[in-house]
């Protein structure tokens, strides 16, 4: 750990985390979502370029906000999950956190890099992988994509400094906002 004061942005995303793979009020998942971006900011901008972490903030918390409006007043629920579901995606995300707590050590000495930067990352990344690869309802699998897409440019975007890679990145965060509000507005009118 480079500062032990990120102890608590880590345990925040992972908590984050299990809320995402838990919860099926689709309001919940979003907010803790934003939680996730907010404490991965506050990890990244320790170490990176304030600039590139305060574009990937805010198109980050943007789309969570274009499909929070386009959930507004509607009743979305994410289908619920038995027992045996709810424990397996639990045990999956303690064991990913397992994963990435040891690679994120090998890593950070392979890349020379923080340790802070990298374990936020793959836990967001794992998390969404352990999204994509168990939901079939599309708003889930959208989320699961921008989750897992948080954790891919946390890493990426802490090697690679550039102000417009960043700035391409955050155009396809948002073109992935643009595919989450649809698949919210299409469900409503399916239901309806």
């Amino acid at each position: 750990m480079t500062d032990w004061i990120n102890v608590l942005p880590l345990l925040l995303i992972f908590i984050g985390c299990l809320i995402i793979l838990t919860v099926s009020k689709p309001k919940l998942v979003l907010i803790s979502m934003g939680m996730i971006y907010i404490c991965v900011f506050i990890i990244s901008v320790q170490f990176n370029s304030t600039w590139s972490t305060l574009i990937r903030l805010v198109t980050g918390l943007a789309t969570l906000l274009m499909i929070f409006i386009s959930l507004s007043g509607k009743k979305v629920t994410f289908p619920r999950y038995p027992r045996s579901g709810l424990l397996f995606r639990l045990l999956g995300f303690l064991l990913f956190s397992l994963i990435a707590v040891l690679v994120s050590i090998k890593a950070a000495n392979f890349l020379n890099f923080p340790i802070d930067v990298i374990l936020a990352g793959l836990l967001v990344t794992f998390c969404g992988i352990l999204e994509l690869g168990i939901s079939g309802f599309p708003l889930k699998v959208i989320l699961g994509i921008l989750v897992l897409y948080c954790g891919f440019s946390t890493i990426y975007c802490s090697l690679e400094t550039s102000l417009l890679v960043n700035g391409l990145l955050s155009g396809i965060n948002i073109a992935l906002g643009v595919v989450g509000s649809y698949f919210v507005i299409r469900e409503v009118q399916v239901t309806e």
